[in-house]
């Protein structure tokens, strides 16, 4: 598969510069064939980098785990020129509802297509608050999603009945005396001398309906007369206070879309009022389309890891190799890497210039190994070779910068 780069500087673009890549034994490889000059094949590895970026994405994910998040996923059989089969998959945590409203939209090769969300799913829809984790999204209607349940204290009301002695030998007055207490509250009444408290049989109630009458417990001591209860319920619905360990699957058939999509970077995302709600970002080649990325309730990034890789032990060409020891000196190769929002991020920087590629968390280690190798040693050769043309020396050693997505 064939794919082109461009280098951008003060507004303007140079390039294309291009490469390609196959795979061999299983390995992503990828070649530079220039403007047209096509370059030896170059293979080189450096498990080092490989180990820092991976410990920086993993070390990350460990220390910035959530109970509640939501995952976008894709899973498809792509063909060039031909319809895009498959299913994209949005799977809710109990709690979270997405409004029906919401569009589904994908991005390829700058060209956009946007859906209705309720237009392209089969599910049934349901009626309440809107809400995605780590998301400020408001509002009532239709969605999809599942509710949730948390713990209310509804006030039981009941009735103490009161005897006080009269003057008469073994007689006793009664009255009424209602109440009502939670499982946060307490009930307090205070007796008179000669009185004394019991419930009333069948008047515990909440909510509108009879409960028994060890719903309530009535403590006595002293004078005083404590009425408490560990009555609670569960309610459902849709918001932060929801949650459950339960999960819904919102499926999306791609076939029915008619998408017919070109090689390279595929943007998917869930818009609402203008609000992402989710987004995926994957690559498209090589007869599958796969990845998936969450939406975690606080999205980290993780703490910068630096290495340094020495010139002199790039496997670059003798020509190359003094182009760049003539123009920088005996300087490393600053490799930094860190994990945002799902994908792993990697610079390097020689001097006054830098590069920056991502990378999908949802690639293999040998992919992530193979594509970091070729674009690693890629962007040595492009800056030793512009440092041996005198037309593009000027131009290369004032910062450019190139930024590419897998």
């Amino acid at each position: 598969m064939a794919y082109e780069k461009y280098i951008k500087k003060d507004g303007k673009l140079y390039g294309p510069y291009i490469y390609h890549s196959k795979r061999i034994d299983g390995r992503v490889v990828s070649e530079y064939h220039g403007q047209g000059k096509p370059w030896k094949k170059f293979l080189w590895t450096l498990p080092v980098i490989v180990l820092i970026i991976l410990g920086a994405y993993f070390i990350g994910q460990q220390g910035n785990k959530t109970t509640g998040y939501s995952i976008l996923g894709i899973d498809a059989d792509y063909q060039e020129g031909k319809i895009l089969e498959g299913n994209l998959n949005l799977q809710l945590q109990q709690g979270e509802l997405v409004p029906a409203t919401s569009s589904v939209v994908f991005e390829n090769r700058e060209i956009m297509y946007r859906y209705s969300l309720a237009g392209i799913v089969l599910e049934q829809e349901t009626e309440g608050d809107f809400f995605i984790t780590g998301k400020d999204l408001s509002g009532f209607g239709l969605g999809y999603g599942i509710a949730g349940t948390k713990i209310i204290f509804p006030e039981v009301g009941f009735t103490l009945l009161i005897y006080s002695e009269t003057n008469e030998a073994d007689i006793e007055s009664e009255r009424e005396i209602p109440g009502s207490v939670t499982a946060e509250e307490i009930f307090v009444y205070e007796l008179q001398a000669g009185e004394r408290a019991e419930l009333k049989p069948r008047s515990v109630m909440a909510e509108g309906k009879q409960l028994e009458d060890k719903a309530v417990s009535i403590i006595k001591e002293g004078n005083v007369v404590s009425v408490t209860t560990q009555y609670t319920e569960e309610e459902k619905g849709f918001g932060a206070d929801y949650n459950g360990e339960k999960t819904k699957n919102i499926n999306i058939d791609l076939t029915s879309l008619n998408l017919i999509l070109q090689p390279g970077v595929l943007d998917v995302s869930v818009i609402y009022n203008s609000e992402e709600l989710f987004f995926l970002q994957t690559i498209i080649g090589e007869n599958s389309v796969s990845g998936e990325s969450q939406q975690q309730e606080q999205p980290a990034t993780t703490e910068t890891n630096i290495t340094e890789i020495q010139i002199r032990e790039l496997e670059l060409t003798t020509e190359e190799k003094n182009a760049l020891e003539d123009e920088f000196g005996n300087i490393s190769l600053v490799a930094e890497a860190k994990v945002k929002n799902g994908f792993i991020v990697l610079r390097y920087e020689l001097g006054n210039l830098w590069i920056e590629y991502s990378y999908s968390s949802d690639l293999s280690a040998e992919t992530l190994n193979s594509l970091m190798e070729a674009d690693r040693i890629k962007w040595l050769k492009d800056v030793a070779q512009s440092l041996t043309q005198p037309e593009e020396k000027e131009q290369t050693l004032e910062n450019f910068t190139e930024n590419y997505s897998y």
